[in-house]
């Protein structure tokens, strides 16, 4: 199986056309740099890591459908959190 990450360290370097990152197919087979794994995300960096709005990011977010982490006031998503959502989705439309 594979799956997606994101190119780039931050938001400057992750910038792809328009808002949307650019991402890079991964081998699951081959481990993620700590680094990448353990990196919280600020609503907005998720939300564009998603291809997604920040209000729909926040839906789900209300929904559980992506587990977040609080640190004081400030909510932050764990890429960890994005794949098991990812993982979670279904290929078929029904």
């Amino acid at each position: 199986m594979t799956r997606v990450q994101p190119v780039g360290r931050d938001t400057s370097e992750v910038q792809g056309y328009g808002n949307r990152p650019r991402l890079k197919v991964v081998d699951e087979s081959v481990d993620m740099p700590a680094a990448v794994t353990t990196r919280l995300l600020r609503i907005e960096e998720a939300a564009g890591w998603l291809g997604l709005s920040r209000r729909k990011t926040y839906e789900l977010l209300s929904r559980g459908e992506i587990q977040s982490v609080y640190i004081g006031r400030s909510r932050r998503i764990t890429f960890a959190a994005l794949q098991h959502f990812v993982d979670g989705l279904s290929h078929h439309r029904g």
